[in-house]
């Protein structure tokens, strides 16, 4: 992560002028979804999407080619966005698309390799969870009660050969060396929509490869103003989702009536 980088309020006023420039242009919206779409609650099988946050996306990706980069699988996210007319929804923090991964037989026996590893390591912490996302696990200790359950959890993974580790929210992910990251991801996706611009909006440290990528083609917008991270803006609270969703629908149905 850059250091020194000055972060804007994304909704404040001049700064608001920069986004409705962006949606002039021929640009694709891009959002992670825990923390991001929906709010991170405790239990992730529960992470609904609100409806009012449901009836602006769903418009959105009338306006604009759209798309949702998550880490979790493809069909767990799927069937929280389902009726949403969204261009692309890629999973497994960049790696699983609406087909599978090169190599998705080996990747898949690594992860089940890990998942057995880390259950024998972790089985005596009450409250962590290991879920099996096919082609990538998660850690949660969200609900831990042990004050060295984190400490323990890291230790266990650093014993995982071959993984690449993404720090998280009370939860550590981790994913094969090799596969996609989530600023691949990005870019993919801005090719395959055929647009010269995007904006992509994360809440987490998982979200960094996007924020970290080069180039004027991308505004990168963090949920919550991080001390440390590579978005030049952000968003005050998960909530603002919707304000956000309001500033692109309103700027293209602005930009469609004068053209």
């Amino acid at each position: 992560m850059r250091e020194g980088r000055i972060h804007r309020a994304a909704l404040a006023g001049a700064n608001r002028r920069r986004l409705e420039s962006f949606a002039r242009s021929n640009v694709t919206l891009v959002f992670d979804y825990d923390g991001t779409l929906a709010p991170i609650v405790g239990e992730p099988a529960e992470a609904m999407l609100p409806e009012s946050t449901r009836a602006r996306l769903h418009e959105a990706a009338q306006l604009y080619p759209c798309a949702v980069l998550s880490g979790r699988a493809h069909a767990d996210v799927a069937r929280f966005l389902e009726g949403i007319p969204l261009t692309l929804i890629v999973g497994n923090h960049g790696a699983e698309w609406e087909w599978d991964p090169p190599g998705a037989a080996q990747i898949e026996e690594q992860v089940h390799r890990w998942r057995r590893q880390l259950a024998r390591a972790l089985a005596r912490f009450e409250g962590v969870v290991v879920e099996d996302k096919r082609f990538s696990l998660t850690v949660h200790y969200r609900h831990a009660a042990r004050r060295d359950t984190v400490r323990a959890v890291r230790a266990a993974v650093r014993r995982l050969s071959g993984a690449r580790v993404l720090g998280g929210k009370e939860c550590v992910s981790i994913l094969t060396r090799g596969t996609e990251t989530k600023g691949r991801a990005l870019e993919r996706i801005r090719a395959i929509c055929r647009c010269d611009a995007a904006v992509y909006v994360g809440d987490d440290v998982t979200d960094e490869d996007v924020f970290a990528l080069e180039g004027e083609w991308l505004l990168g917008i963090r949920v919550g103003r991080g001390e440390r991270t590579s978005a030049r803006y952000y968003l005050r609270r998960q909530a603002d989702i919707d304000a956000l969703l309001d500033v692109f629908i309103e700027a293209r149905r602005r930009s469609s009536l004068s053209g």
